[in-house]
């Protein structure tokens, strides 16, 4: 077997057991009957249900990976090669010099849009000059817009893969910690003290918490997503978290002269004393804040 075949078994076999441990809820080693190559480019996933097999086959698909499921058997083939993104496809067709719209912009074209739908048009032959006017100036101003959508989706598509690798780690963490409960159970190996087992427990604890969190993240951000909604800044109501820091945002306004927008709230890591803190714009933008709850 060559190194490349080998290595794509093995990338094939982690992405299955990750599918079955999210579908199962923990790793069940009897689930994966075998994992094999199939020629130079295919290979081949025996699990020990239909369920597992789905599960892994729409994993696998969901990567980009072309699968033919039957019964408990799923055939991979290798990932067919990328094509432009939608995304790429809008900027290949606009200027190279095009800038996004901003959030001005877009009010004004809603304003333009309403504006036409409330204006008196004339009946009888006569031009609508009015309407036409406005129409002229929406159209020319489709490409800040088109650039707005690319660049939001481009971010969209960051966070889901971000989110994604996120889970797949979590899901590694749980089916070992599952390995050594089943060693330990099995009396294969036997802990030196009780704190062994204390901590494998909390650290189980740790990992499930931070599986349902990143889950519920992943959901809240998608349904904002389809919803056209985006996150510019710190909500007022809203506890955030960025490694083990917690901000919770009890108010946002201007600095008195300055006018720079401020998030008022209460910051700590948890276990320890909150302080009253002002973030600005750039802890938001550089700080990896995620929402935990609050405000909807």
């Amino acid at each position: 077997m060559s190194e490349q075949t080998r290595s794509r078994t093995e990338q094939i076999r982690a992405h299955a057991e990750a599918a079955i441990t999210r579908r199962l809820g923990s790793w069940d080693p009897a689930a994966l009957r075998s994992v094999t190559p199939d020629g130079p480019h295919h290979v081949v996933v025996e699990t020990s249900s239909g369920g597992n097999a789905l599960a892994v086959a729409q994993h696998l698909a969901g990567l980009g990976y072309g699968v033919e499921a039957s019964g408990t058997t799923v055939r991979v083939s290798p990932p067919a090669p990328e094509s432009p993104s939608r995304q790429e496809q809008i900027r290949a067709l606009l200027s190279p010099e095009q800038r996004p719209a901003t959030d001005e912009l877009l009010l004004s074209l809603a304003e333009s849009v309403r504006d036409r739908r409330e204006h008196q048009h004339p009946t009888g032959p006569q031009e609508d000059l009015f309407c036409g006017n406005l129409a002229g100036w929406a159209g020319e101003r489709m490409g800040a817009v088109l650039a707005r959508l690319a660049d939001t989706e481009d971010q969209v598509d960051k966070l889901k893969r971000k989110l994604r690798t996120a889970l797949d780690g979590v899901d590694e963490k749980l089916r070992d910690l599952d390995a050594e409960v089943r060693r330990y159970a099995a009396g294969e190996e036997a802990p030196v003290l009780w704190s062994v087992y204390n901590k494998m427990h909390q650290r189980a604890l740790q990992a499930e918490h931070e599986a349902g969190r990143l889950r519920a993240e992943l959901k809240e951000r998608q349904s904002r997503a389809e919803a056209g909604e985006t996150e510019d800044f710190f909500r007022p109501g809203v506890t955030y978290q960025r490694r083990r820091w917690i901000f919770q945002c009890l108010s946002v306004g201007p600095k008195p002269n300055t006018d720079e927008t401020r998030a008022i709230g209460w910051l700590g890591r948890p276990g320890e004393t909150a302080t009253p803190t002002a973030l600005r714009a750039d802890d938001w933008a550089h700080g990896e804040w995620l929402p935990q709850g609050g405000a909807a």
